[in-house]
């Protein structure tokens, strides 16, 4: 990572490890750590509209110093895209993200967590047929998705002059940690 990287963006699946790698960059660096879940998913998991959406996270990457985890890529409009300095894509494997999703969901439902905005994971929503509803479901659709999304990202440079970190294991996102 390069040392004078104040605005950094970290992207991937569900399940690849975004929180947790911003929460140990956010504790290394003391950059403030945004995580745009939180911003998005209003009480009982109403999507914030796009507009409001961009509007706030427009007020965030103003500040010279921050830590974005999450994707939204599409959603705002490259409004973060144009002010990054690192981008870390964790593209980890489809069926660990799968399985690291699974193992989350089932420990926030037995521990009734509470997540951004009052809302909480249940046991419905994970055994739901409907990947809309189930983010295990979703996030084993949505990993080709987002791995193509990401790779046509890079291919066209969308994130300008922005370093772009590609991580594809959890060993190799511990080598890049220590370097």
């Amino acid at each position: 990572m390069s040392p004078v990287a104040q605005r950094i963006w970290i992207v991937g699946c569900s399940g690849s490890g975004k929180s947790t790698l911003a929460r140990r960059l956010a504790a290394a660096t003391g950059l403030p750590r945004v995580e745009l879940d939180g911003i998005y998913h209003q009480a009982d998991w109403t999507p914030l509209p796009d507009a409001e959406f961009c509007a706030r996270l427009a007020e965030i990457i103003a500040g010279e110093q921050w830590i974005l985890d999450g994707n939204y890529y599409l959603r705002t409009k490259n409004l973060a895209a144009s002010r990054v300095e690192l981008v870390v894509w964790l593209d980890l494997p489809r069926g660990q993200t799968f399985f690291r999703v699974l193992r989350r969901s089932l420990r926030r439902v037995l521990r009734r967590e509470k997540l951004w905005n009052g809302n909480r994971e249940s046991l419905g929503a994970i055994f739901s047929p409907n990947p809309d509803t189930n983010i295990v479901l979703w996030t084993w659709r949505q990993h080709p998705v987002y791995r193509r999304r990401y790779e046509q990202a890079m291919a066209e440079n969308s994130f300008g002059s922005a370093q772009v970190v590609r991580i594809r294991s959890s060993a190799e996102l511990e080598s890049w940690l220590a370097d």
